[in-house]
């Protein structure tokens, strides 16, 4: 697998509009997570609208270097499928599918040592954009100290990789037959398109977003893999088209 370097012009984060002061915006109920320190903020855009029965992650991976040297988390395209949707190095992930819950977002850590196959669940994001039937955005704010690990603590994370996936499917059986859809940062019409984490600092506070990236997200490069294919096809409901990473300390 090759993996390239994302290089972000980042934004200062003045105090205006927040990102999550959308109309449809909800809470986690009280006491779920601080709302205290560090806060991750996280939006991702496709083109047509979000499906609560396909499924939409934002995957995580913390480091107390910076930069960090680990590969970052990446989509899994082919056999062995593994969990079904990513692989490479994942510290945390929030999710946004049916089997969520109510909210259809969920938050979970991943457990060490199990090659990103088990996961402990976290609950709901301290605060979520609710999508509605039609909405093509979804939104979310976390604490910093919820992607914390055993290994590094909250006041040790200096950086993180972050990767976007949306499919239709989970495919974890090495032996189906079956295809799925994907997209992911990158371009997902090459092989190896998508290896392509964000790396950001976690220690100051800043905006990142697609339209400052050298390298901004492809609009239709939705690809069909697995069982030996390997095409582009045409599904809006998972064509990431924009997305924005906000630090605030």
């Amino acid at each position: 697998m090759t993996r390239k370097t994302w290089m972000l012009a980042a934004k200062i984060a003045l105090p205006i509009l927040p990102l999550l002061a959308a109309a449809g915006c909800a809470r986690a109920p009280s006491g779920a997570e601080s709302t205290t320190g560090p806060q991750v903020i996280v939006s991702m855009t496709v083109a047509h609208r979000i499906r609560p029965d396909y499924f939409y992650f934002v995957l995580f991976n913390v480091s107390s270097a910076s930069p960090p040297t680990s590969v970052g988390p990446i989509p899994v395209v082919g056999t062995p499928w593994g969990n079904g949707f990513a692989q490479g190095d994942i510290t945390g992930l929030v999710r946004y599918d049916a089997a969520q819950g109510n909210t259809h977002y969920g938050v979970y850590s991943v457990v060490p040592g199990t090659n990103n196959r088990q996961f402990t669940p976290l609950g709901s994001p301290l605060q979520y954009t609710v999508v509605g039937d039609t909405g093509n955005t979804i939104q979310f704010r976390i604490p910093l100290s919820q992607l914390a690990t055993a290994g590094i603590s909250v006041d040790q994370i200096q950086s993180l990789q972050i990767n976007f996936v949306a499919t239709n499917a989970i495919l974890e059986d090495a032996n189906t037959s079956a295809t799925k859809l994907f997209d992911a940062l990158g371009d997902a019409r090459q092989v190896g398109g998508v290896n392509n984490p964000i790396t950001i600092s976690a220690t100051t506070s800043r905006i990142y977003q697609n339209s400052d990236s050298l390298t901004q997200e492809p609009s239709g490069d939705v690809t069909q893999a697995g069982n030996g294919v390997f095409q582009n096809t045409n599904e809006p409901d998972l064509d990431i088209v924009n997305w924005t990473v906000e630090i605030r300390n």
